[in-house]
């Protein structure tokens, strides 16, 4: 049985460091017994435009914050392993969300622009400590996985004040019969908000059933296309259950999907989308 008290921290050093940080790693010992694994990782995607898998070598360590001692001595170890930059930086926690405080020392010390999070719930004082640390380090791109919404008590307002900071925001939610615990939203006034700030990319991975109204679609598929920027948007949505959308207009990509209980849409800029397409010949 995990320990609620448990903290995984699994680091992906950039591509040009990665021998770097393992030889560190060997060269100077550990304090103690640093729980590590070493393995290759690759990323699927499951939104459409990526059949290539991403492989990245991701370094995981585990931690207990019970043991604050050797938390620290373990965390400082590896700040002096990796140096002030690494390209990836995802956090596990336990139940115990005090966990996370362990984590600081270590984020003080190196710059990151690409920061993923599971967490099985989300309480504010989570969510206020992953914004701030998006906001201190310049992250460009977060990678949220959570279960349960329920102690969450304004996703709105987390979600664009993350808009403000990050210019890619890639959440999967499950278990919740609404999307982060939330009903009766009218979200796409919300998203079109978000888009006219600094994000350019958002996707969403859920359990919860459908995540925007027809109507709100609708107003995302009217003025998403004229806001000016690259758009890279993909949701959940069941409001096409009649047919399919399959258009360009304002130099964006229109798609929306009839299939039952599990439709989405799309809205994808077209330089990005031949992107993509010449990524898969490559294959």
């Amino acid at each position: 049985e995990k320990d609620p008290n448990d903290l995984q921290l699994k680091i992906v050093p950039n591509k040009s460091m990665e021998r770097v940080f393992k030889l560190r790693l060997i060269i100077h010992q550990s304090p103690f017994d640093l729980k590590q694994l070493r393995k290759q990782i690759c990323h699927y995607g499951t939104s459409p435009g990526r059949s290539a898998p991403k492989c990245e070598i991701a370094y995981i360590f585990k931690f207990n914050s019970l043991n604050a001692h050797e938390s620290a001595t373990g965390l400082k170890f590896l700040g002096e392993c990796l140096g002030r930059h690494v390209g990836k930086a995802n956090i596990l926690l336990g139940k115990e969300w005090n966990a996370i405080d362990f984590v600081d020392p270590l984020l003080r010390e190196v710059q990151f622009k690409n920061m993923t999070v599971d967490v099985r719930s989300l309480p504010r004082d989570v969510a206020n400590h992953i914004i701030s640390i998006t906001r201190t380090h310049g992250v460009d791109e977060m990678y949220l996985s959570i279960i349960f919404a329920g102690y969450l008590l304004d996703p709105v307002e987390m979600l664009i004040e993350l808009s403000t900071i990050v210019r890619t925001l890639d959440i999967h939610h499950a278990y919740n019969q609404h999307f982060l615990g939330v009903a009766n939203v009218e979200w796409g006034p919300i998203v079109l908000k978000m888009l006219n700030n600094k994000l350019d990319k958002f996707h969403i991975s859920s359990n919860s059933g459908e995540f925007i109204s027809k109507q709100s679609a609708d107003l995302l598929i009217e003025e998403v296309p004229k806001l000016g920027k690259k758009i890279d948007l993909f949701i959940p949505c069941n409001g096409y259950y009649e047919k399919d959308l399959d258009y360009t207009i304002h130099d964006h990509w229109v798609s929306a999907s009839s299939a039952p209980r599990c439709g989405s849409l799309r809205i994808l800029h077209t330089s990005i989308r031949e992107r993509q397409e010449r990524e898969r010949r490559t294959v």
